[in-house]
């Protein structure tokens, strides 16, 4: 073969290969950004939807994990504890699982890695999702299993601090995101020295090969140190302490303070005990993950929602405080502590290069005729290509996941409270301001968990204090001097009971019917019942947003405050029985705006259909 016609292969399928190469490794993640908005504007039950037609039921899926975690964080978000536990459960036993990917941990990933490997997230992800699992429980009174599920968001890390100082690869900041306009990442209220991310850690394992240090997979050593997961040490200690084990709680002091010196006064009161309620509070958006480096081997955190010290204020009928960060999740995204080995990638690119120019100059200068080194140079250069093209780190995330997280104590002494909570972001006062009218106070074992994910994006019923619709919680209230189902023109949303057709009947309604004869009516509308007709975690969108379902979210969260604080459209009904028995409310209570208050009005039975 002439040299000519080598070079002439060449440029036909080298410029092939990285198209099917690209093939073989997948689809690139594609972040859910119509699901951050969402999120953002506080729209958790349309993101937990959103989330949920799409989400995995089978283990082994590799993408299974991923599902498991965005459903449980929009679940909690949206107070939806119940609903949330089957998937709460299915997630910690896989998070749990040792040797998800050990059966493909050569050939196969050094040909098609983001193909074939299973999802459990980059460390930091793994621990939120220990810490939501702890939430669950903390919110069922479950303390026992927090404990468990805190202490196992706090698993060691490895401290490569000795090797970046050596190589001179540390303090750079993340500068692969300053790049991309988002900022560095690091919060000015972490105890941490900022500024060490992932590139820091190839840029080290490069001066580690070039002098000949075997060390690790990445060619540096580490030193094994104690998680700084300053979320999962605080639960830990709260769990502990109503559990009655001091030597534990001081244990998780101890450890908090050391690594977070600025949380002192948070420690004080948590040890001391004077709270009946706690509240964890999320906020913002965590922080994006693409490829970056050669041949986007290196996986790169850029910021969403910017860190920052602003402190949460949370005003009750006993006063008002402030109260600090706890973990900033940007911070943790870029250290280095917490950041994914990239040595396969990293070798895969480097090996990729090795090939490609070694085996395309080995096929250029065969001497003419000599046909088996010119095919050899070609299949090095193929193989070359075909490794480059499927080295790029694998970018898939919990975009839905926080970028900071609260703890506020408090003591409340009332069966409902006035609870108001704000993050001043930006500097600009209330920017995100939350009023929540209807707070339970201390359950009857003393101790209450609220969690609650504050939206950025500032929404009108936000603030509003305004009841507009009963519920299972409220019951009838005489809201507006009638209680009338929503879907006959009503703005109760009790689930079909006996007690809720006594609410009706007493303002003058469905006079006539039997429990079943309500219940009827949601069947005929295709409305279910959560927990009653199917598995509770296949609850989906409330009927007030336009979905299919009843429930109550837990009292004193978003997805309660959302649903039962603003106004919705009002029903469209599916079938001619419930749409005509609507009409003839509506002409009854004009009827009655007709009468005088001392004439007696006959309400029809309107349980049978119109022709």
């Amino acid at each position: 073969m002439s040299r000519g016609r080598v070079i002439s292969w060449l440029m036909v399928v080298l410029p092939v290969l990285p198209a099917f190469a690209a093939s073989l490794s997948g689809c690139a993640y594609k972040r859910d950004e119509s699901g951050v908005l969402l999120v953002e504007r506080g729209q958790f039950g349309h993101a937990r939807e959103r989330v949920a037609e799409s989400a995995s039921d089978e283990p082994e899926d590799r993408d299974f994990i991923l599902d498991q975690m965005k459903l449980v964080s929009m679940g909690l978000a949206d107070g939806m504890a119940d609903v949330v536990e089957p998937a709460a459960g299915r997630l910690y036993d896989r998070l749990r699982t040792q040797g998800l990917n050990d059966d493909k941990r050569f050939a196969s990933i050094m040909l098609t890695e983001g193909s074939v490997r299973i999802y459990k997230g980059d460390p930091f992800e793994q621990a939120l999702a220990f810490y939501n699992i702890a939430l669950l429980d903390g919110i069922k009174g479950d303390w026992g299993n927090m404990r468990a599920a805190s202490q196992q968001s706090l698993f060691l890390l490895r401290d490569f601090s000795k090797s970046l100082q050596e190589s001179g690869s540390g303090g750079s900041g993340n500068k692969a995101a300053k790049a991309r306009g988002r900022g560095n990442g690091s919060s000015t209220s972490s105890d941490d020295p900022a500024g060490e991310d992932s590139t820091a850690l190839v840029r080290a394992a490069a001066v580690a090969d070039r002098d000949g240090k075997s060390g690790d997979a990445l060619g540096i050593d580490y030193t094994p140190t104690a998680s700084d997961f300053e979320i999962g040490y605080a639960l830990r200690a709260i769990a502990a302490r109503r559990l009655g084990e001091t030597d534990d709680m001081n244990e998780a002091i101890a450890t908090l303070r050391q690594i977070a010196p600025r949380l002192g006064d948070v420690c004080d009161l948590i040890a001391g005990g004077n709270y009946n309620t706690i509240f964890v509070v999320d906020y913002g958006m965590a922080p994006e993950k693409y490829g970056s480096g050669p041949d986007g081997a290196i996986a790169a955190r850029a910021p969403v929602t910017p860190s920052a010290d602003t402190p949460l204020r949370i005003t009750a009928a006993s006063g008002s405080s402030t109260w600090p960060v706890i973990t900033d999740v940007n911070r943790i995204a870029s250290s280095t502590k917490w950041a994914n080995m990239e040595d396969i990638r990293v070798a895969k690119s480097t090996i990729g290069s090795a090939l490609l120019a070694g085996g395309g100059i080995a096929a250029i200068s065969a001497d003419d005729g000599d046909d088996t080194q010119q095919l050899v140079g070609l299949i090095l250069a193929g193989v070359g290509i075909l490794l480059k093209a499927t080295s790029s780190a694998d970018t898939r995330h919990n975009e839905l996941f926080p970028q900071r997280i609260y703890i506020a104590l408090a003591h409340l002494d009332q069966p409902i409270n006035r609870i108001e909570l704000a993050v001043e972001d930006g500097g600009a006062a209330g920017a995100s301001r939350l009023v929540l009218p209807d707070v339970p106070g201390a359950s009857a074992d003393g101790l209450s968990l609220h969690y609650i994910r504050m939206p950025s994006q500032i929404q009108t019923w936000m603030t509003s204090e305004k009841l507009r619709y009963t519920n299972d919680r409220t019951g009838d209230v005489n809201m507006a001097s009638e209680c009338l189902p929503y879907i006959l023109g009503g703005r109760d949303v009790q689930t079909p009971t006996l007690q809720a057709l006594r609410d009706y009947q007493r303002s003058g309604y469905l006079m006539n019917y039997s429990l079943d004869d309500l219940r009827q009516l949601y069947r005929d509308e295709e409305i279910e019942v959560a927990g009653e007709t199917s598995s509770i975690d296949r609850t989906g969108l409330h009927v007030l947003e336009g979905g299919s379902w009843l429930f109550t979210p837990d009292p004193g969260s978003i997805g309660y405050k959302r649903l039962y604080y603003a106004d919705h459209p009002p029903y469209r009904a599916l079938t001619r029985r419930v749409a005509g028995l609507a009409r003839q409310i509506m002409l009854d209570r004009a009827a009655r705006a007709g009468h005088s208050s001392g004439s007696a009005i006959k309400v029809p039975d309107t349980r049978k259909e119109e022709p």
